[in-house]
Formats: structure tokens, sequence, C-alpha cells
């Protein structure tokens, strides 16, 4: 199931020569449209459904594990729809736009997903809230899906900081810094807008109460996209804040702070676990590996430009990562590994002989 701006559709992905092609009507004009009976593809489902705005849904908003399938979108509604033919069952406010995140839902059907300042659970067979627990002075708690364990809510929120605060907090070096790139890229006259600080909640699954929460560090406002998203590995969160431009890892059930680690540029989305060690690409096209257990740097390579919030994905020995050029790369994990271990940054990751698909 995907969704885009204005339609969920049940679909196909199909890959023909080397370009991602979606099977399906979308984009439509409100209303149920069904896919075109000579179109030879064949289909997991027969319809789209129109929200009838054009904000609803941009970005990945679809969840279901069993029916219902949940929609929740940038129209502060979040939406029941039949999975047979797609028809709206239910509809609950949520009273603030959804942003960027996914509702996640668990084994036994409960939803739980961020919104503004505010972070729900709700059981779509009674269409009703399970809880809700509202971050006054946070925002964006919408941006990212939020990771659940057996017992906790983990998501991250934004608050700001104020530039007098960071100029009193933050080491001389710190700050002057901060200020010379906000003078490059953002406007004078928001400048008391301009530092933010991030945070990470970890909820009580059952009830929505605070567990413990951490600071993620202070740094400038973030457009889009604004938070990385944490990722559960054994008994650690790890967790990057593009704001602060470091990568934490937590003890998952005390919140106790295991090591962190600077970032050269800032990262968005979630890291990717393999064994003892942890994968992201950051916004200045370095492919990095990190020691999950220490925070080590084991080393990097070059993509040649940004790469986007989607964490990179290892099918069997292909490493999969997309970047801001419209490109996505396929790559043998193991070369890319040994170049970024053995050159220190400043090779290419992906060499002569191996495939980089615009979509």
């Amino acid at each position: 199931m995907i969704g885009n701006c204005r339609t969920a559709t049940i679909g196909r992905w199909s890959n023909s020569l080397g370009k991602m092609r979606r099977i399906g009507t979308s984009g439509a004009a409100p209303g149920l449209r069904k896919r075109p009976a000579s179109s030879g593809v064949p289909s997991i489902g027969p319809w789209s459904s129109s929200t009838g705005t054009s904000r609803a849904l941009c970005l990945p908003h679809v969840k279901t594990i069993k029916p219902p399938p949940v929609v929740a979108g940038g129209d502060g509604v979040l939406s029941l729809l039949s999975l047979d033919n797609g028809k709206l069952q239910a509809e609950l406010g949520l009273k603030a736009s959804n942003a960027m995140s996914s509702p996640r839902i668990d084994p036994l059907g409960m939803v739980t997903f961020g919104a503004g300042s505010i972070v729900s659970s709700i059981l779509p067979a009674s269409h009703s809230f399970v809880w809700k627990v509202r971050f006054p002075r946070l925002h964006s708690i919408g941006d990212i899906p939020v990771a659940l364990t057996d017992n906790l809510v983990l998501t991250t929120g934004t608050q700001n900081y104020g530039f007098w605060n960071a100029y009193r907090a933050l080491p001389v070096s710190r700050f002057s810094g901060l200020m010379g790139e906000g003078l490059r890229s953002k406007k004078w006259s928001g400048y008391r807008s301009w530092m933010q600080q991030q945070w990470l909640l970890a909820l009580e699954r059952s009830t929505g109460r605070v567990m413990w929460k951490q600071p993620l560090g202070v740094g400038l406002q973030v457009p889009r996209n604004t938070s990385g998203t944490p990722v559960v590995a054994g008994n650690r969160v790890i967790i990057s804040s593009p704001v602060s431009k470091t990568v934490w890892a937590f003890d998952r059930d005390t919140g106790h702070e295991i090591w962190s680690r600077e970032l050269g540029a800032a990262h968005k989305g979630a890291v990717t676990i393999v064994g003892d060690e942890l994968v992201l690409g950051d916004r200045k096209g370095q492919l990095i590996w990190l020691r999950l257990s220490t925070g080590e740097l084991l080393g990097s390579c070059n993509a040649g430009t940004a790469f986007s919030p989607l964490a990179p994905i290892v099918v069997g020995k292909t490493l999969f990562t997309a970047t801001d050029d419209g490109y996505v790369h396929a790559a043998s994990y193991e070369n890319v590994r040994r170049v970024a271990l053995a050159r220190g940054g400043r090779s290419s990751c992906f060499t002569e002989g191996e495939s980089a698909l615009n979509p």
C-alpha cells in the first residue's frame, strides 16, 4: 500500500529496465478509481481511494498489519479504510497535522503515531483513542514514525531553544560556528528562532506515561525532515539529530547515555544495523560506518551528493542507498565497506560497474 499527496493506493511495484514503476491509479480526482482491466498487470488490490485534499498523504503515511488500513496525513485526520474497496470507514481528528510520519501498528492492532506536539495511540476496532499525551513545548513530533519495543514507544520532538540561551549554554567555538552557518543560510530577521533543541522521548506503550527523556543537543533549525528515526538494537536505542549533527546510543530501559559521536554533517532518517556496526549516509554525501557497541568511527566513503532520509538497505549481499540527485545505488555491501574502512572517506563509494538507478 502506498500514498501520494492525494491518493492511497493498493498496487504493485515492478522493476523495469532499472527504473521503478508504480502500477495503479494515483493522483486522481476525489473518489474511487479502478485500475483498467486491460492493463495486464497482476494486482494485489483493485482500488485507489482519494482523500479529496491536496495535502493529505505526502510521503509514507499508510500502514496495515491486518484490516483496516490506517492513513494519516497533513490534513490532521486519521482515516480508516476498507481493505476490500477503499471506502472510508471512520475518521479521527488529530488536532495537528501528521507531517511525515507513518502510523505504527502492533500485532494486537493498536495504532501509535505522532502529530504536532502530541503522541497518541488508538484502537481501530473501537474507533477510539487509548491514550493521548501532549508535550506543550515540543513540535515536529509527527516528522518521524515512532519505534516500538515490548513496552515502550520511542519518538523525538523539537523545541525552540532561543538565541540567547544558546549563547549562554554552548562553547564559544560551537556557538560561533552555528552563527556563521546561520548567517549564510538563514534570514537575520528570524534569528530568535534559529536555535533548536531536540529530545528523545520514551513512553509506556499501554498508558503513554513518560518513562524517560533525553536531550539530543542544540543547533540550527532544520526546515524539513527535522529528526532522525529511533532504531532499537537489543538493549540500545540509536538515534541521530540533524539539529546537533550527532548520533547517540541510549540504554533502552533507563535512558542512560552509552555513547555519542558528532558527525561532519546532518543525518536524517534511520541508521542501518549490520552486526556490531551501523551505517548511515549524511547530507554531505558521506556513507559512514560506526561500531554499534562503542560509537567508534570505522570508516567512510563519498557518494558525491547528499543522501536522502531513506536508510541504507542491505538485501543479501547487496547494499541499496538513495541520494538526493534522484538515484538509487546498488552495490556489493562488502566492496563498499572495504573501500570505506580502508581509505578514510576520500574515495568514491560506488566504483565503475556498480549500478545507479534513476527512478
